[in-house]
């Protein structure tokens, strides 16, 4: 799926909904490797999965997209894990954030 590109992300997009976990998975993994912007706003509500690798696949591909529209969800987010004490999480949300503002060349303002 990956070598079809961006011909491909919707087909990813609607094999999200229902799919198992592991599928997610990859689908989630193929979609940062495209990395089409169309794929933003569905990956977000994965930012908050309970199954932790999911969690950090979706972390991962919306630092490959680099899509700006991510910010103000990421930012949110962070202040909430900084808040919570989750260090862990805090971090990887941080260094998504860097991702795409240095792709975007947008200072990063926490």
């Amino acid at each position: 799926m990956i070598a079809i590109g961006p011909g491909s992300v919707e087909p990813l997009l609607e094999g999200l909904g229902g799919s198992p976990i592991y599928v997610k998975k990859r689908i989630i993994y193929s979609l940062g490797r495209i990395a089409d912007r169309r794929a933003t706003k569905p990956l977000l509500q994965y930012l908050a999965a309970e199954d932790l690798e999911l969690r950090g696949f979706a972390f991962d591909a919306l630092a490959n997209i680099g899509d700006p529209a991510a910010i103000p969800n990421l930012r949110t987010l962070y202040h909430q894990y900084v808040q919570s004490q989750d260090s862990v999480w805090a971090e990887q949300t941080k260094n998504t954030l860097i991702a795409i503002c240095a792709k975007n060349n947008i200072p990063l303002d926490l």
